[in-house]
């Protein structure tokens, strides 16, 4: 003979089965800060231009079990760019150049990954972002490569990331007295470190 089950005991038995989805939903908010930056690399045929900029800041979601939902966003000021020459900086951040004054950042948008699905703790973890690159004013998407490692025990998360960006992509025209100084192809490193809070 059978005998009803208790309403009680069918709350707690949903309850129990509840528990390890929830537990898997782990999403976590980590700033970028201090030791992130990034190095940009003109390659011509008469000149090699480096460029650096320790100013990155942003803020990224992500759920180290499940990266089906990361998202972020990446910010550098341009006025922030480098290159080791001050007048070669002020020509950049001209109107004819970034345009700092009408674009004052350049920002990176993260919508997604691929080719991973999760992160292992303290493992560097091959994956590419996919995203928006905003410069000068002018969004495009974009593919990252990228390797991170994500680090519970201080809640940290580090990558390194690397693109590579054509200026006439975002409207930026080199002049035809410098295109063998100047690359039209630009490529970009990011090293990033956050935190994740709460």
């Amino acid at each position: 003979m059978s005998h009803p089950v208790k309403m009680g005991t069918l709350l707690a038995l949903a309850a129990l089965l509840a528990v390890p989805a929830m537990a898997s939903a782990q999403r976590r908010t980590a700033a970028v800060g201090r030791g992130s930056g990034i190095q940009f690399v003109s390659d011509a045929p008469l000149e090699r231009m480096t460029g650096r900029s320790s100013s990155l800041t942003g803020e990224l979601s992500f759920d180290p079990a499940d990266l089906s939902n990361v998202s972020g966003t990446l910010s550098v000021p341009v006025a922030s760019l480098r290159t080791g020459i001050d007048l070669r900086d002020e020509h950049l951040r001209g109107d004819s150049w970034l345009d700092a004054a009408r674009n004052p950042n350049i920002t990176l948008e993260i919508s997604g990954v691929e080719g991973a699905t999760r992160l292992e703790p303290n493992t560097a973890t091959r994956l590419r972002l996919r995203g928006t690159f905003n410069l000068h004013g002018v969004a495009r998407p974009v593919t990252i490569n990228a390797t991170v490692r994500w680090i519970p025990d201080s809640n940290q998360v580090r990558a390194q990331a690397r693109f590579t960006v054509r200026l006439t992509d975002h409207n930026i025209s080199v002049p035809a007295p410098v295109r063998l100084k100047v690359s039209n192809d630009i490529v970009v490193n990011v090293r990033l470190n956050a935190r994740v809070g709460g």
